[in-house]
């Protein structure tokens, strides 16, 4: 939409333009969320995506990834991701009008209804179940609206840029999951071979519903400084303990845990005139084992609950909770533990800490977390594919 209370455009090409930061400024980044609702406190835009910041720069050190990279240029980075199952509601049957129904006759058998001139009257095809419209669109596909009914990875403008019966979850509910064993085949920026973890980045980024321009607008800053619940590849970057560069008015740097960076629905630590620079991850967790799993109520609706397990080379295990909570949380453990001792883990949580809105009551969203979390451990152990 138009925000007309902008008087002014400025393109920042070097690090002193950010000085015209103020209350009533905001980053432009992707402006896929800035540009999707009412603005009306703004009246600057700072354009940051000509920085000219690298989208992805690998390290010996480990990768860094810039605060305007696109989800597209991230999802691609990793390289195609394995296919994954997504199990969906039954099928709804719709009925035809009588002129179109299948007419029975005498001896039992379907014959196609007729029209006036005795000829066969095609019979429309009933909609496509949902199921089959996910593995349409393809892997992880769930929309993220936010109070306007858009995706939920933009720009903040205040500070940046089915499962079966034995699971207990309800037959109507969508999952995924994804193993982070890939064959190596990378596009775009290439990463190196031992790097599996990096198979995170497209789970993350095919979690949301989002078009061809989306994706190759809206940026990991966006979605990393919305901080909102169903932030997928927020969670991805906490599950692979990111670390947030940001840059401060002052000149200086700070660095951040992301872990620590999003403190509950739509806010973080940033400070006012603050800037997310990239985020930085380590060349050893991204060599770890990691499995991913997801859960909505519908095909194609917000996440109800994201669960990122991450075992080391030293045998530690992080299991991180994202979309049912109101923030990501991360549990650690000195290696990977039973399953009892993670479901007590995860129930014995503050119950102020499980989101509640239309998507998903806490109830439910602590259960199901318990559930995926099972599944999680089993992958890291190797029991799961």
């Amino acid at each position: 939409m138009d925000l007309d209370t902008i008087r002014e455009v400025v393109v920042a090409r070097e690090r002193a333009d950010l000085d015209v930061l103020s209350p009533n400024s905001a980053i432009l980044a992707g402006g896929t969320w800035l540009f999707s609702e009412p603005q009306d406190r703004l009246e600057r835009l700072v354009d940051i995506t000509t920085l000219g910041w690298p989208a992805l720069t690998v390290t010996a050190a480990g990768l860094e990834i810039a605060a305007t990279c696109t989800l597209a240029e991230l999802d691609a980075a990793a390289g195609p991701e394995p296919a994954t199952a997504v199990a969906g509601p039954p099928a709804v049957e719709f009925p035809e009008p009588a002129a179109a129904r299948s007419a029975t006759s005498s001896n039992g058998t379907a014959t196609p209804a007729e029209s006036r001139n005795g000829t066969p009257k095609p019979v429309p095809s009933p909609p496509a179940p949902a199921a089959s419209m996910a593995a349409r669109f393809g892997n992880s596909i769930e929309a993220e609206p936010n109070s306007a009914g858009f995706s939920e990875h933009g720009d903040p403008a205040a500070t940046f840029a089915g499962a079966g019966a034995h699971s207990g979850v309800p037959a109507g509910a969508v999952r995924s999951a994804g193993s982070s064993e890939t064959d190596g085949t990378r596009t775009g920026t290439p990463m190196p071979a031992a790097w599996t973890a990096a198979a995170l980045f497209p789970q993350a980024c095919r979690a949301l519903l989002a078009s061809y321009k989306i994706r190759r607008a809206a940026t990991v800053g966006g979605n990393v400084c919305l901080g909102l619940p169903a932030g997928a590849v927020l969670a991805a970057l906490v599950a692979l303990d990111g670390t947030a560069v940001v840059w401060q008015p002052d000149g200086g740097d700070r660095s951040i845990p992301l872990a620590h960076f999003v403190t509950g629905p739509g806010t973080t630590v940033l400070l006012p005139g603050e800037v997310l620079r990239s985020i930085r991850i380590e060349a050893a967790k991204l060599c770890s084992r990691t499995a991913f799993r997801k859960i909505a109520l519908a095909p194609l609706g917000r996440s109800g609950a994201v669960v990122m397990g991450r075992r080391d080379a030293d045998g530690r295990c992080v299991i991180t909770l994202s979309a049912a909570t109101v923030r990501p949380v991360v549990l650690e453990f000195g290696a990977v533990p039973a399953d009892g001792e993670l479901v007590a883990t995860i129930l014995d949580l503050d119950r102020g800490l499980w989101f509640d809105d239309p998507h998903g009551t806490p109830a439910w969203r602590r259960h199901v977390s318990t559930v995926l979390a099972g599944e999680v451990l089993a992958e890291l152990r190797g029991e799961l594919p």
